[in-house]
């Protein structure tokens, strides 16, 4: 290599000798930014650096989207580019451009979306969306859906949300049948059709068909028309409640929480009070916060026909947990999981592998009854996932035990049963999971008894061995 001083070779290459003996200073948080950044990109697949820097910022990290920008570069992420803009041939009265949103519920707009299952069987979504909040209303995932679908839907939101000043659609059968005319019509709300042929004209609804399609619909296998409408259902409120939207100026369209001295979304009210349990569970610090803060819920319509919230029971720095699936008559009443025959029996099968009620944690998927002891509804799954997950994080247990075949299929996201998922250890989001079948179960069929012994011993093995690994809580790491 030629002898030539630094001073000369950064005159030939016209850089400052100051930029040449810049020395970068490393961060202490580089490590945990970069982390977070990486984990942020991988739940959310399609957002790009400036909205993963909206994110962290809300999570309370001080950083701009340039330091994002150049950490996201270093790690070699990359969202892949869009489709081509298509341009305007000509508008009409209905199209979205002539005829624009200027406050909330004056402009809704409506269409259709299709998928289809691992079978192959079609699917068929209905999205409803507010033009001016961007805020998601509904989602109808089914089989099939016809104008009758689609009158009780409009139906429902002008009952709970209010009635709009107008509403947007293509020309589909659905949207244009003599009965749905009619009954808009009764309402006062003005319907506005778009030109056959022009998907453009419909831009607000069309844009959130496709981020759903980009962000979940693409990535996503549905096995089941159960599963699709929670992943839908948990991604609507995910697309309202967290994700950042650019136009919003990189707020949610309807947050669970407000910032206060923060431009919010439009047709919000900046520093609003809100309910506690409106907050993000993961900002109570404690389970006592976290039942306190949920208690009063009302985020489905299970919290208007329970008796008592059936928030769980149990040490609170358990090293197991056990997970059911709803609560029963007799919980409801109560207030408190597993207390009725299926309870004594838990109670029997914990003492036979060496633990008592008060040294686990148990608790269940949905914290309020359905009528009926019936199967839960997407909407109240996906209500109550986020208060069961900030649980576990809280907890922090060793080990997971799942009782039911619902309660497995929700923590493994899967549709697979549980003949053929228990005798396994599986695994939730680092935890260690044994499903087994639900006490309830065992009580009407005796020859589920041996099969259930087999799995809590399992249990008891895979507990033991992690115990002689994991540092006791509380001590340092």
């Amino acid at each position: 290599m030629p002898n030539v001083s630094e001073r000369r070779a950064c005159r030939v290459l016209q850089q400052a000798r100051s930029t040449q003996r810049h020395r970068p200073r490393i961060r202490d948080d580089e490590a945990r930014l970069t982390q977070r950044i990486i984990e942020l990109a991988c739940a959310y697949g399609r957002y790009g650096y400036r909205r993963i820097a909206a994110l962290l910022r809300r999570e309370g990290w001080r950083v701009n989207h340039k330091r994002v920008e150049r950490i996201w570069r270093q790690a070699g992420l990359k969202v892949p580019k869009k489709q081509p803009k298509r341009g305007r041939i000509w508008l009409n009265d209905g199209s979205c451009v002539r005829h624009r949103p200027t406050h909330k519920d004056h402009v809704w707009a409506y269409d259709f979306l299709h998928a289809r299952t691992h079978d192959g069987r079609p699917l068929r979504m209905l999205a409803v969306v507010d033009e001016y909040t961007r805020e998601c209303l509904a989602i109808d995932v089914a089989r099939r859906l016809s104008s009758e679908d689609v009158l009780e839907r409009l139906a429902w939101l002008f009952a709970t949300r209010g009635v709009p000043e107008y509403i947007r659609s293509d020309n589909g059968s659905e949207f244009t049948a003599q009965v749905v005319r009619e009954w808009l019509a009764r309402t006062e709300v003005k319907t506005l059709y778009i030109e056959p042929g022009s998907p453009w004209e419909n831009g607000y609804v069309e844009s959130f068909n496709g981020k759903l399609r980009d962000e979940l619909l693409n990535g996503e296998i549905f096995y089941t028309l159960l599963e699709a409408k929670v992943l839908i259902e948990r991604w609507r409120r995910e697309y309202n409640t967290v994700r950042p939207h650019s136009s919003l100026d990189y707020q949610p369209p309807a947050p669970d929480s407000i910032e206060i001295g923060v431009t919010v979304a439009p047709g919000h009210v900046q520093g609003a009070t809100e309910h506690p349990w409106q907050r993000h569970p993961s900002a109570s610090p404690s389970l006592g916060e976290l039942h306190d803060d949920y208690s009063a819920c009302r985020r489905c319509a299970l919290g208007d026909t329970r008796t008592n919230f059936v928030f769980g029971t149990g040490n609170p720095e358990a090293d197991v947990m056990f997970v059911g699936e709803a609560p029963g008559r007799d919980e409801d009443v109560q207030g408190e999981p597993f207390v009725g025959r299926a309870g004594q029996l838990l109670n029997k099968i914990l003492e036979a592998i060496g633990f008592t009620r008060d040294e686990v944690y148990i608790a269940n998927i949905l914290k309020c009854r359905p009528p009926g002891n019936r199967d839960p509804q997407p909407t109240e799954i996906v209500a109550c996932e986020p208060i069961l997950q900030r649980q576990i994080e809280l907890i922090r247990p060793l080990i997971l035990c799942s009782l039911g075949s619902f309660a497995a299929k929700m923590l493994l996201q899967t549709s697979t049963g549980i003949t053929r998922l228990r005798g396994r250890i599986h695994e939730y989001r680092g935890i260690p999971l044994v499903p087994t079948f639900h006490p309830a179960a065992l009580l009407r069929n005796a020859q589920w008894k041996r099969p259930t012994w087999e799995d809590v011993q399992l249990l008891r093995r895979e507990y033991d061995r992690l115990r002689g690994e994991a540092p006791l809580k509380g001590s340092a790491s």
